[in-house]
């Protein structure tokens, strides 16, 4: 089911209980065995899992696809947007695939110059470094706009690959952000300093529903 207004603002008020309910949380404890079912450490960070953790519980069907992951000497194929392994619906974990799988959505929209739009509570967004450089990649929930540039985040992918248990894995952060008509730039931190563009974000508004989810 195809969601209006009135209920993606419902199911946007409970992507952001969902996530900041888990968060924060700390490597091999029971939040974490739950939200990062099936990460491997080693194989590169945990980032992907919280929102993909959220879709599933969300209530956003398997019917969802995308136009699937491009592989070298091969055209994608499609398959379904959730990148977690669930029965019911159909879907399936594929080490590697969590991002691609959200940018190559039709629900997500692509950031440019003089778009006009910006993430809404729930959405999805995606960051990079330019020229692109795959260990810079990082998605996270967009939970609210703090500030013209301070946005409140969700986000899984805190630890470092092979990092001990009991350290936080997933964390609601304040990110500082620098937003023009053209971009949208996650400014360096820390843990990564350097800065990144926002790519774009997933639109989970423009998702089907299972019935009974709003």
């Amino acid at each position: 089911m195809y969601i209006n207004g009135e209920q993606a603002d419902i199911i946007r008020a409970k992507a952001v209980k969902l996530v900041t309910d888990v968060l924060d949380f700390t490597r091999g404890d029971h939040t974490y065995k739950e939200v990062c079912k099936g990460y491997s450490p080693g194989f590169g960070t945990s980032c992907t899992f919280l929102p993909h953790w959220m879709l599933l519980n969300l209530g956003v069907s398997g019917a969802n696809m995308s136009k699937g992951v491009p592989k070298e000497g091969a055209s994608p194929k499609p398959r379904p947007l959730i990148n977690r392994d669930d029965l019911a619906r159909g879907t399936k974990m594929v080490a590697g695939d969590g991002v691609s799988v959200i940018a190559n959505s039709p629900a997500f929209v692509t950031m440019k110059p003089n778009l006009q739009a910006y993430p809404q509570p729930g959405d999805i967004v995606i960051i990079q470094k330019e020229p692109y450089h795959q260990p810079d990649e990082h998605v996270f929930v967009f939970l609210g706009k703090l500030a013209d540039n301070l946005w409140d985040t969700g986000e899984s992918g805190q630890a470092a690959s092979k990092a001990a248990d009991g350290t936080v894995e997933g964390k609601r952060k304040k990110r500082e952000m620098r937003i023009s008509d053209r971009s949208m730039i996650a400014v360096a931190t820390p843990d990564k300093p350097v800065d990144r563009k926002v790519q774009g974000w997933l639109d989970i508004s423009k998702l089907d529903y299972v019935s009974g989810s709003v």
